[in-house]
């Protein structure tokens, strides 16, 4: 039935609107509850399904295998890189934080952070 289509689609709209950082605004199990209104063939599913998949989702996020920018690196991690300048006549230390990605063509990208992957 068009409910279960209707319901798939929605719960991936829940998934990524609760786990996507560029949506500042979370929807609300009110606003999921409302949004599935009436998608039975006219009728309300049972809102304690409802509620239930909201928090399911909200505590569970739904993440594909292999899915991301790098689904095939081989490594990937922190790793702490330091780095010499010469100033003034002497050598000074930089310590840096960053998330490196090893890929399977054997590319060594650099992030700042994971989030930039």
């Amino acid at each position: 039935s068009d409910a279960v289509f209707v319901l798939a689609y929605s719960t991936i709209m829940l998934n990524t609107d609760l786990h996507n950082p560029q949506v500042k605004k979370k929807m609300t199990l009110e606003q999921f509850i409302s949004n599935n209104r009436g998608i039975n063939q006219g009728e309300d599913l049972p809102e304690n399904l409802l509620t239930e998949l909201y928090h399911n989702i909200r505590e569970n996020e739904i993440r594909m295998e292999g899915s991301g920018t790098f689904p095939n690196a081989l490594k990937k991690g922190p790793v702490t890189l330091e780095t010499k300048q010469l100033s003034l006549g002497k050598y000074k230390r930089y310590r840096n934080n960053r998330h490196v990605v090893f890929d399977s063509d054997l590319t060594l990208y650099i992030f700042k952070s994971a989030k930039d992957e």
